[in-house]
């Protein structure tokens, strides 16, 4: 990883999915109850934020550089996206 890279994960231990969004590329990721979601980021420029977080009860809103590509995974199955072909 270099130093613009950055990885970010979290469990659901809700009772209830919880739905993850992906900004701007209007992703839209459903995590089951108990499971987790890793979000590995790479690019973007030095210097800059890696994401801005936004949550409520049943979702997160993650902004990320549009200057980034992201490889999703739940539970360790990786997810195919829009962002696994055309921005990474």
């Amino acid at each position: 990883m270099s130093d613009t890279d950055w990885l970010w994960s979290v469990s659901s231990i809700a009772p209830h999915k919880l739905l993850i969004w992906l900004e701007p590329w209007a992703e839209e990721f459903e995590v089951p109850a108990g499971s987790a979601i890793e979000l590995r980021f790479a690019g973007g420029l030095p210097g800059d934020h890696p994401v801005e977080i936004e949550s409520a009860a049943d979702q997160v809103v993650i902004w990320a550089s549009a200057g980034q590509t992201v490889i999703v995974s739940i539970d360790g199955d990786r997810k195919s996206t829009r962002l696994n072909s055309s921005h990474i």
